[in-house]
């Protein structure tokens, strides 16, 4: 039995998910595929645009076999952090081959051979990275800038890592491959595999269609990102207009369902619209109140038990907050040169779940494996049984309740936020049902 996996969010699941999973189907020709997923917060520090159950649903229709939701301590981090979650997921589930990801490089090579050099961290790595946090840079600017100068003192002037394929001719090259956040984000897959001495293979497929950071839809596009999808239906939502692309006529009937079906398999796009009709699409500011009332709790010594506070940040927020009646007003505020947008959001989002190092450490290290769905896989479902160094559940009250409850809360709060925007009924977690 051969098993490859993916590690998704499916914020919406889309054309381009479909894609990907029927060539990671092909290429491997595994028998089971396997996703680890985000549950209702993702890693941009933002709520999921419908919760996990209907993007379980999504995968699942959309063909893969196994659903596992991935931490939120570990989905909601950095980079790092998200992929290091998800690689201890797939390891403790020990039944995966292969691990598959999208990258704007498509070449396998090169991940392999800046992973083998970065996951070192040396000591010339560190004091680069560190130099260049030193210097104002974000961290994935640092970052790229310590890779580019470990790489080149490995290989003198050339950045070639080893023999084959997929070469860095110069240090261009690198900077490139490190300004494209799928291949950043797929570097971080390969490097958490060979920190942990993974038996699991990775291998990458060239992404097709819109950039992942493009913000608007094309009329005819095929692919077209997932944050575009989310853009426009948010912006909908928020004026009560309906779905528009390119303005014809078709764009602005009415039926989102039939729009979203350009870009969207048609059972995705049936899901997704049923949401849009209810009106119930959480956003961040929705949460607007909840955040501000645990910061009226916190002081600046206080804010320091959330993983990666700073002193500095936690006086930032804190003193900016009074200014600010949103989510999104006191991001803007607190925004600085060093640091990005996304890292923000994830630092709110954490105040706002509670998300301390305790928690990111056993998301990375010995997470819990929750089953959101499946469909016709018994043989795998046995074989986790047998090699799975930790039980799988399906029930959430099956689940270690300390070990789970920053997930448990996330999951509730979201659901409390979407019944009320939407108007429907609260569905609490322990009645929610695997998707099958």
């Amino acid at each position: 039995m051969k098993v490859a996996a993916v590690i998704a969010e499916w914020n919406p699941f889309h054309n381009g998910h479909a894609y990907f999973l029927q060539e990671v189907r092909r290429r491997s020709g595994a028998d089971y595929l396997i996703a680890v997923m985000s549950g209702d917060f993702v890693q941009r520090g933002i709520p999921a645009i419908t919760d996990k159950y209907t993007r379980t649903r999504m995968g699942l229709d959309g063909g893969a076999d196994l659903v596992i939701e991935l931490p939120a301590a570990a989905a909601t981090g950095s980079a790092g952090e998200f992929a290091s979650g998800a690689a201890a997921v797939l390891e403790a589930a020990g039944v995966v081959d292969e691990l598959w990801f999208g990258s704007e490089s498509g070449q396998t090579g090169q991940f392999l051979q800046m992973a083998e050099v970065l996951a070192e961290e040396s000591p010339v790595f560190t004091e680069c990275l560190q130099a260049a946090l030193g210097s104002g840079k974000s961290y994935p600017a640092a970052y790229a800038a310590a890779a580019i100068e470990e790489l080149g003192r490995r290989r003198g002037t050339g950045m070639v890592c080893g023999d084959g394929a997929g070469f860095f001719a110069d240090r261009g090259e690198v900077q490139a491959f490190l300004a494209q956040p799928n291949n950043t984000l797929g570097l971080s897959y390969c490097i958490a595999l060979r920190k942990r001495g993974s038996r699991i293979r990775p291998y990458t497929v060239l992404r097709k269609g819109a950039g992942y950071h493009a913000q608007s839809v094309q009329e005819q596009e095929l692919f077209p990102s997932a944050e575009g999808i989310r853009k426009l239906l948010l912006e909908k939502q928020a004026h009560g207009t309906q779905c528009v692309s390119g303005g014809t006529e078709e764009g602005n009937t009415g039926n989102p369902e039939k729009f979203l079906a350009r870009y969207m398999p048609v059972s995705a796009a049936a899901a997704l619209a049923e949401a849009v009709k209810t009106g119930g699409l959480p956003e961040a500011d929705d949460f607007s109140e909840m955040l501000f009332y645990r910061l009226m709790q916190e002081t600046p010594e206080s804010m320091l038990r959330y993983h990666g506070m700073s002193e500095s940040l936690a006086n930032r927020i804190l003193s900016q907050m009074t200014a600010c009646t949103t989510v999104t007003e006191l991001a803007e505020a607190v925004k600085a040169r060093h640091l990005t947008r996304s890292g923000i959001d994830r630092m709110l989002l954490r105040i706002l779940l509670g998300i301390d190092s305790d928690a990111v450490r056993r998301a990375c290290e010995k997470p819990l494996l929750r089953i959101l769905g499946f469909r016709n896989c018994e043989n795998l479902l046995h074989a986790m049984h047998e090699k799975g160094s930790v039980p799988y559940e399906m029930r959430v009250s099956a689940l270690p309740a300390e070990q789970y409850a920053v997930d448990l809360f996330a999951s509730q709060l979201y659901e409390w936020v979407r019944a009320k925007k939407s108007g429907g009924s609260y569905r609490s977690e322990f009645q929610r049902m695997v998707v099958k």
